[in-house]
C-alpha cells in the first residue's frame, strides 16, 4: 500500500545533509498537498511494510508542491494507492 509523507525542510547541518521535520502521513497524494503551508513543505510516496537499504536513499517522487503552480495531474488515488498485493 503506497501511502504520502508530508515533510518541512528545516535547515541543513554542515557536512550532514538536509535536516527537516515529519508533518503527517497521508492515504493520498492529495491529502499530503493540502498539509503543505508554505514552499518549505514537501510530500514524496513510500510502501507500507517496505525495508529500505541502512544508506541514503532519494525519494524519486519527491517535490514541493507549494513551487508548482499548476498541481494538475495529482490524484487523489491511482492504481498504486489502491494495489494491496504491493511486494516491492
Amino acid at each position: 500500500m503506497k501511502i504520502w509523507i508530508c515533510g518541512q525542510l528545516t535547515s541543513e547541518w554542515i557536512g550532514r545533509g538536509t535536516a527537516w521535520e515529519f508533518q503527517g502521513a497521508f492515504s493520498t497524494e492529495l491529502g499530503a498537498i493540502a498539509a503543505c503551508q508554505d514552499e518549505s513543505y514537501f510530500i514524496f510516496s513510500a510502501i507500507m511494510d517496505k525495508s529500505l537499504p541502512h544508506a541514503p536513499v532519494q525519494a524519486e517522487d519527491a517535490y514541493y508542491p507549494c513551487c508548482i503552480s499548476d498541481k494538475e495531474g495529482t490524484s487523489e488515488t491511482s492504481s498504486e494507492d489502491t494495489d494491496t498485493n504491493d511486494n516491492n
